[in-house]
């Protein structure tokens, strides 16, 4: 019964080794996602005034909203967290 149990916090420990080494290895991607996508976008079309605002509200999320002005109509499209 105690030889499962080490075996098990091994297994934990290993993970969480894993899973902090992982994150090491994405960080650079996601930093400079969060720099190319930071900020306000717009796009007229035909229809109005397309817009997108991305932010990162800490360090691990980014999230963007976007909505359509059509006139003095604003219409919310989306919300995505990443």
């Amino acid at each position: 019964m105690r030889i499962s149990v080490l075996l098990a916090e091994l297994a934990m420990l290993l993970l969480a080794a894993a899973n902090a080494r992982a994150q090491q290895a994405w960080q650079p991607q996601f930093d400079a996602l969060t720099v190319l996508l930071r900020g306000t976008w717009t796009m007229p079309t035909t229809k109005g005034l397309l817009s997108e605002t991305w932010g990162q509200p800490n360090g691990y999320i980014v999230q963007g909203s976007s909505y359509s002005i059509h006139g003095t109509d604003i219409l919310w499209l989306e919300h995505v967290m990443l």
